[in-house]
């Protein structure tokens, strides 16, 4: 049984060069919060994003020593960096910020699929996934306890 509450956990990439720890938010019900969207790099990825409460200050990469040591990847608003191992592909986390009418939104959020498992207290199976309309930059719509059209569940 997962205490609510704080909680630091594990995380790594698939062949495990890329390692880190998080601070996460544990549910009542023991789940993780986290997001979905149907953009191309969301869908082909296939990345569910957790959000950090406390951004990057809940985030310290344990290995490699630097972000230098990871591969990056800065799609179309070069604002808003991917990382990914370098030898197993493993996208793990982004970094940066990107604009909604105007206004600077700032952005750090790990790959939810990269926390370990098992872990004492942590179950990705009880995730709860919100997802959003970032294909159709559909923002404004806020978040769907269901895919949106060509989102993937």
């Amino acid at each position: 049984m997962a205490i609510p509450g704080k909680k630091t956990v594990k995380g790594s990439c698939h062949c495990g060069i890329v390692t880190f720890t998080a601070n996460v938010q544990i549910g009542e019900e023991g789940s993780i919060k986290a997001n979905r969207c149907n953009c191309t790099f969301c869908q082909k990825l296939g990345t569910t994003n957790m959000h950090l409460d406390g951004g990057k200050s809940g985030f310290q990469l344990l290995s490699p020593a630097s972000t230098d040591e990871i591969g990056q990847y800065a799609p179309k608003t070069k604002t808003l960096v991917r990382y990914f191992c370098r030898t197993c592909g493993s996208h793990v986390f982004m970094d940066g910020h990107f604009l909604v009418d105007g206004h600077r939104q700032d952005l750090f959020s790990v790959n939810l699929t990269t926390i370990d498992q098992p872990q004492e207290g942590v179950d990705l199976s009880l995730a709860k996934i919100s997802y959003f309309d970032a294909l159709n930059d559909n923002f404004e719509a806020g978040a769907s306890d269901k895919p949106w059209p060509n989102g993937l569940v």
